[in-house]
């Protein structure tokens, strides 16, 4: 089975829970600011998705050392803003390891994200509550602009894809293959982009996902596999800016026997924390 493997920046959620001997939790109390001393890198982002799909984010959070924290009590965590918010789901978290800075310890959050009404937004708060706990924790995100579509009809599968890849490195650049379940060409056509810090995608074919047979073209034969190597043209400060913390989710535009179609080009942001220094862990704890 192929795993997809996508390598963006990360960025990660956590709660400490804080235990109250002999209290018991009023439920319809308003949780008050504050509870774990939580720290996160700010991201941004560019995410694109159909009304009604989910998008899996996976994000790093930083805690001191001498405090503990858990998602036991945590009864609701949602990304917010330009007046909207969208609820969060099926919340996990790593267990803490020894993070590039003494002090702290870190762990990855994962969660889904409900694409939940059609438009574009920009969200940049992420809130987490505990109810039993009584606290509300709001992280500062960067500005992630979402483009949310209603589905195209009907819903064909003639197109899938089958491995993905990100260099945290490099975030300009995605490598994508895709699979033509059909009898007829396809060609694709394109990739949206975040217009304004991007002018521009380069789209380059190969006939394997290692990149070492370069194809003319950018067709996908019937029942074939093909890989793309996707650069977008971002401004040249990107990497000191948005780019380090960046969910990178586009459309794809391809087309069908003359037809023009779109489709997520992929519904996972991940980003390892490998590339996490200790002077950018400083940044974000102080």
């Amino acid at each position: 089975m192929k795993k997809f493997t996508i390598l963006f920046g990360v960025l990660v959620l956590c709660f400490l829970t804080a235990c109250k001997p002999n209290a018991v939790p009023d439920s319809t109390a308003a949780p008050e600011e504050g509870g774990p001393n939580l720290k996160a890198p700010a991201f941004s982002g560019y995410v694109c998705g159909y009304q009604g799909s989910t998008t899996l984010l996976q994000l790093p959070v930083f805690l001191p050392e001498d405090e503990d924290f858990s998602l036991n009590g945590v009864t609701a965590m949602e990304i917010s803003g330009d007046g909207v918010s969208f609820p969060c789901s099926s919340y996990s978290l790593s267990s803490f390891t020894e993070c590039n800075y003494d002090g702290y310890k870190t762990a990855t959050l994962t969660f889904d994200m409900p694409l939940k009404e059609s438009g574009k937004f920009a969200v940049n708060k992420l809130s987490i509550t505990s109810f039993s706990e009584n606290f509300t924790v709001e992280l500062d995100l960067g500005r992630i602009a979402l483009d949310i579509r209603e589905e195209q009809e009907p819903q064909t599968g003639d197109l899938s894809m089958s491995q993905f890849w990100g260099k945290d490195t490099d975030l300009s650049k995605l490598r994508i293959s895709y699979v033509n379940h059909t009898d007829q060409e396809i060609s694709i056509e394109g990739f949206t982009y975040p217009s304004d810090i991007c002018s521009g995608v380069k789209i380059e074919k190969y006939d394997d996902f290692e990149l070492t047979a370069k194809e003319e073209g950018l067709t996908i034969p019937p029942q074939e596999e093909k890989t793309f190597l996707v650069t977008f043209e971002f401004e040249d400060n990107f990497a000191e800016n948005e780019g380090k913390f960046f969910y990178l989710l586009p459309f794809v535009a391809y087309e069908i026997e003359g037809e023009q179609r779109i489709m997520p080009a992929q519904i996972q942001a991940t980003v390892s924390e490998a590339f996490l220094s200790g002077t950018v862990v400083a940044e974000i704890v102080n």
